[in-house]
Order: C-alpha cells, then structure tokens, then sequence
C-alpha cells in the first residue's frame, strides 16, 4: 500500500515538474532566485476609436518588467499578424490602443500578451477574441467619393433652403395682398349698403351722391349754361 502511495506521489511530483517547465521552458523555475515575471491578468480587447483597445491588469508578485507584448491574429488569416510592445507604466491596469491599416472593424482578432524582463519572458495570458464592430475602413478612393458627395448635398441642400425661404416670402406677400383685397371689396359692400349710397328709382342725377356718380361716370356739372344767338333778319 505504501509503494502504491508512493508511486501515485512520484507521478504527481513529475506532471506538476513538467507543467512548470512547459509554462517557464527558461528553465529557471528550478533556481531559488527565480525573477521571470508573471504573465498579465484579465486581458481584455475590443474596437473602439478605429483600433483594438487592449486593457489588462499588472502580473502578481512581480516588481520588475521591462516591456509588455500584445499579440494580435487576424482570426480567418493566420499570416495578418502583429506585435506590439508596451513600456510598463506605474497604472495598475494599463491600457493601449492598437492601429494598424490591416486592422479593420469588421474582422476578428485573437489576443493575449506576455510580460518580459531581463531574465526571460512569462507565459501567455488569457487569449480573448475581438467581436466584429462593424466599422470598414474605406479606401482613399472612397473615402474622397464619400466626402464630395457630402458637399454636393449640404450645397443642394442649402440651395434648397434659399428656395424656401423665397417660396415662403412671396407666400407671405400674396396673403397680405388677398387681405388687402378682400378689405377693399368688404370696404365697398359697405358703401353701397350705405344710407348715403341708397338711389330711389325717381331720383335725378343732380341727387345722386357724389360717390355713386364717381363710380358711374355721372358727374355732371350741376349748372349748364345756354348761349343762344338771334338773327334779327329771321
């Protein structure tokens, strides 16, 4: 039973040995001085501002980095891949935006980091994976196409706005012409149900008002002057 023990020890002893060393292949897991650093913590990723917005946590019990290495593959193209090294900072949860012209919003990507120091590299963190953002990247091509077809419409749109404002001026002016219309035709209705204005069939021109003679053309002179001359010879 104790050989049994023994041996199910000596197995466990040489897997854990073996992880280890696997995880540190500098070998220095063995040394009492051991100053490789751990590898970063909580390692997030996703697009924001154009670029891949990588944040993580400092590894523990490490006081010394020298620099961080933020891996990024391309998920469908193994060969799109880049590294990018980061100076540590005294932030406990540093952060940094990765952009690169093969980088674009509507792909995925693969990342995770490893801390390095004079004495070697740690392992890889967690790997995450970039959701796809939805923002392409357009060519300069398009991208000047896209930008004169919005000058094009801000100036029809503008155009068209002048339009309107004139539209609606000259709107503006024909109400106010109908009203003054519409004053002068209820102006003379008035006058010609006026008492002033009323004619009796019997009337003689002389007693028609003044207006309504105006209207007719009746104004005649009120006195008309007969100059007759007499032949005496007659």
């Amino acid at each position: 039973m104790n050989h049994v023990t023994k041996n199910i020890l000596a197995v466990y002893v040489i897997v854990y040995l073996c992880l280890s060393i696997l995880k540190k292949p500098n070998y220095e897991f063995f040394l009492a001085s051991n100053q490789i650093p751990n590898e970063p913590r909580f390692v997030t990723a996703q697009f924001k501002n154009g670029g891949i917005a990588v944040s993580w946590t400092r590894p523990r019990q490490t006081e010394v980095i020298t620099y961080y290495k933020i891996y990024v593959e391309d998920v469908r193209n193994t060969n799109n891949k880049h590294e990018v090294e980061v100076r540590p900072n005294s932030e406990s949860s540093p952060n940094q935006i990765i952009r690169n012209a093969q980088i674009t919003g509507d792909r995925q990507y693969k990342v995770f980091m490893r801390a390095f120091n004079n004495n070697g590299r740690s392992s890889s963190s967690n790997v995450v994976y970039t959701g796809v953002s939805g923002e392409t990247s357009l060519g300069n091509g398009t991208q000047r196409a896209v930008e004169e077809e919005l000058r094009r419409f801000k100036e029809q749109e503008a155009e068209q706005n002048i339009q309107n404002r004139e539209i609606s001026n000259l709107k503006k002016r024909v109400d106010v012409l109908r009203s003054d219309i519409v004053i002068l035709k209820n102006k003379e209705k008035e006058e010609n149900r006026s008492v002033h204005n009323t004619v009796d069939i019997e009337d003689s021109i002389s007693q028609l008002p003044a207006s309504v003679r105006d209207r007719y053309g009746l104004n005649l002179p009120s006195e008309i002057d007969f100059n007759f001359t007499i032949d005496p010879t007659l």
